[in-house]
């Protein structure tokens, strides 16, 4: 933990020592799939997740609450995102877990799956008419654990009203040996969501969200295996306290209510982070 927060606050030390343009608290993410902006050749954020499981949906879609001791109840994550900007239509970027779980019973951490990807933006917004930018991203999850390597493809939409943001994404995710016809495969993943944002002054901006998740049955399966899905609301802060510097925090919740997840635990979850743009 102390190491990776070393590396997040080394770019800060850099970036805050030198006096460039001043950086809009324009929102720079949707539902979790960050951007740089127009003019930044590169980011730099930390920020730490913490989620609280509060009860659990059978495959009926009935909520129940409470988690078996043996399961975690509380997951905080730290996590290093880095992206920079090569071209225009192609900006790369790297994400770097730690993650903790604690249960009744124990309390572990490890690395977490290392994410490495690019957003290619395709069409930037008002180019045709008067259609939203779009973007596509793509990216490799490498385990560190007894995991399957995934790949994922999606697609960001983004909208523009003065003072309101529009953004909805939406993601495919597969086992990199989904097609192969031997050895269990988990089923493919699939998110989408749509986000809201408010500039309610100059360095201060409200997003408000709401995403969906579903995982689909696995392949290749010895027993019977279930859809999974689930509901998730979301709201965000963010401050640009600093030219190159926005402090982001965040709450949202999985519904707890009846048919609003199936075969997934509710979880409420906090965020809290920092974003260093680099012009």
């Amino acid at each position: 933990m102390f190491f990776l927060r070393l590396l997040a606050l080394a770019p800060l030390v850099l970036v805050l020592s030198t006096g460039l343009r001043a950086s809009c608290c324009s929102s720079a993410s949707s539902n979790g799939i960050g951007r740089l902006l127009p003019y930044e050749r590169a980011s730099v954020e930390f920020y730490n997740d913490m989620r609280l499981a509060v009860g659990n949906f059978n495959d009926q879609g009935v909520f129940k609450k409470g988690i078996l001791r043996h399961l975690p109840h509380w997951q905080l994550s730290h996590e290093l995102h880095v992206m920079g900007r090569i071209a225009n239509f192609f900006q790369p970027f790297m994400k770097i877990p730690l993650k903790m779980s604690i249960s009744a019973l124990k309390t572990q951490s490890r690395l977490g799956d290392i994410t490495l990807g690019a957003r290619w933006p395709l069409i930037s917004e008002n180019l045709i008419a008067h259609l939203p930018a779009l973007s596509l991203v793509s990216s490799l999850q490498i385990p560190t654990a007894y995991e399957p390597y995934w790949l994922s493809a999606g697609v960001v939409l983004d909208k523009s009203f003065g003072m309101l943001s529009l953004s909805f994404n939406y993601g495919l995710s597969l086992d990199a040996t989904y097609f192969s016809k031997q050895g269990y495969k988990p089923g493919i993943k699939h998110a989408a969501g749509l986000q809201t944002g408010f500039l309610i002054a100059h360095d201060h901006r409200v997003n408000l969200g709401c995403a969906l998740s579903l995982q689909g049955r696995a392949r290749n399966s010895a027993g019977e295996t279930h859809l999974k899905y689930n509901i998730a609301l979301t709201t965000s802060y963010a401050w640009a306290f600093h030219s190159h510097a926005t402090l982001l925090t965040g709450l949202g919740a999985h519904l707890p209510v009846a048919y609003c997840g199936r075969n997934t635990n509710s979880e409420i979850f906090a965020q809290a982070g920092l974003r260093i743009g680099i012009f």
